[in-house]
């Protein structure tokens, strides 16, 4: 039985969420058959794209956890409308902030649990609903960060987070050592690798065709 995300996010942001399809449709979030929903499925939306309410709540309801995604829109967000419908019918409810971006969260938003944005995040979310005796909770270290509920605030390490290294002197004799490219410019080429790869293996698809 597949499991059902709900994404919410911003038009401007859609390409993080199709991201996000992405890293499923190539197992980088663990051997789990996902679904992804959003006010975009057929049905949510009349003909002139305004959203049906009771048909995206319904949506909400069906999905097994949902996953705001917020950049620098926030204060334009649409999950705003329905933070009070999800918290009322208790749905399981994470946000994860698009890397480089620092738009304050609306009040709304605040009561979500933080998630990295990568793949590795949404795994362990999934692991630990699919098995929850190794739940992190359960054996967490001291000082791992929570909510004021308790639940615990999954962020991940990444290069930005880290002090800065100091590099070791230069031998004059020896060539220079050019420096690693910046976090945002090694994040770019990633990405394009990984669309590189996906429109090989859609040649190849083809080619079996």
């Amino acid at each position: 039985m597949p499991i059902k995300i709900f994404l919410s996010y911003v038009p401007a942001d859609k390409v993080y969420a199709e991201k996000m399809k992405r890293w499923a449709k190539r197992k980088k979030m663990g051997a789990f058959d996902i679904v992804f929903l959003s006010s975009e499925d057929k049905g949510v939306r009349t003909r002139r794209g305004r959203v049906i309410k009771p048909k995206l709540e319904r949506k909400i309801l069906e999905a097994d956890f949902l996953v705001v995604i917020v950049g620098n829109y926030n204060k334009s967000h649409p999950w705003q409308r329905y933070e009070a419908f999800a918290s009322t019918n208790n749905v399981e409810r994470y946000y994860t902030r698009i890397p480089y971006t620092d738009d304050p969260l609306p009040e709304a938003m605040q009561q979500l649990t933080r998630i990295a944005y990568n793949p590795n995040a949404i795994d362990k979310i999934l692991r630990e609903k699919l098995n929850p005796s190794t739940a992190t909770a359960e054996g967490a270290e001291e000082g791992t960060p929570k909510t004021e509920d308790g639940e615990l605030v999954l962020v991940e390490v990444t290069n930005e987070d880290k002090p800065p290294v100091t590099p070791p002197p230069v031998n004059k004799e020896s060539a220079p050592v050019e420096p690693p490219p910046p976090a945002k410019e090694a994040a770019e080429t990633v990405d394009k690798k990984e669309e590189v790869e996906e429109k090989a293996e859609e040649e190849k698809k083809e080619e079996k065709k």
